[in-house]
């Protein structure tokens, strides 16, 4: 996708615009064999603006501009991957994985954050169940059984190339 792809985050309850996240000249490659499957996304350029009414710094997150010149030529993100097709149902084997970001920065005001906490739905109060002895023993078996079941992931290389994040927090 040469010309990206933006995407607006908008709730319901004040109706307004949280934010909007743009991404540039994607490039996403999969390919599936019966041994392997390769992946490869870079995006040249991310940007996501604050949308909220009175926002004291418009922009989320950014590149920052190196003064490198080869810097230029590198996308801001890059996950390369290949997974191993495995016999085990309850295992993903990647023979590598790899992750490289370019410098960022993160522009974060309170009022943007509880706001999109809310649209996200986390600090909503779960109503509390009364604890009884035998749920203890029941959880505990089912964690039990689980445990057998649950999936395992198994890195052959696992390389996370993050570089600089610069952050600002504003509060009012």
């Amino acid at each position: 996708m040469p010309a990206g792809l933006g995407l607006s985050i908008v709730s319901q309850r004040p109706l307004e615009e949280l934010l909007f996240a743009r991404l540039a000249e994607i490039s996403f490659d999969l390919m599936r064999t019966p041994l392997n499957t390769t992946l490869d996304l870079s995006v040249a350029d991310v940007q996501i603006d604050n949308q909220l009414f009175e926002a004291q710094c418009t922009s989320v997150l950014f590149v920052t501009r190196s003064s490198r010149t080869e810097d230029e030529h590198r996308p801001t993100l890059h996950l390369a991957m290949e997974k191993l097709q495995s016999k085990n149902q309850n295992a993903e084997i990647y023979k590598h994985v790899v992750v490289s970001v370019k410098p960022l920065c993160v522009h974060l005001e309170e009022k943007f954050i509880l706001k999109l906490a809310a649209f996200l739905g986390i600090g909503k109060s779960e109503l509390e169940v009364p604890v009884d002895e035998n749920d203890f023993k029941a959880q505990r078996f089912i964690s039990e059984v689980s445990a057998a079941h649950s999936k395992r992931y198994y890195f052959g290389a696992l390389k996370l190339v993050p570089n600089q994040v610069c952050k600002y927090r504003h509060s009012r």
